[in-house]
């Protein structure tokens, strides 16, 4: 699992086609934005189902994750 720490701003790439862009963070709460091709399936897992499970919920396919710039259009 990677865990990185993002700023109100920030974006993550995902492969080439996947963007992660934080919205809002205000307390303990993180607002997203995700863009993704349609055929892929974004599911929401509550953390607390995460740390119950000692196994991967899903196969995790090769990707690259790269940070790039602050703002949604900077690529």
């Amino acid at each position: 699992m990677l865990v990185v720490a993002q700023h109100e701003g920030d974006v993550l790439t995902i492969g080439d086609d996947i963007r992660i862009l934080v919205t809002r963070v205000r307390g303990g709460t993180v607002k997203m934005s995700i863009d993704a091709p349609a055929h892929v399936a974004i599911v929401r897992v509550p953390a607390t189902e995460l740390v119950a499970r000692p196994e991967p919920i899903v196969e995790v396919l090769p990707a690259y994750v790269t940070t790039r710039g602050s703002r949604p259009g900077s690529r």
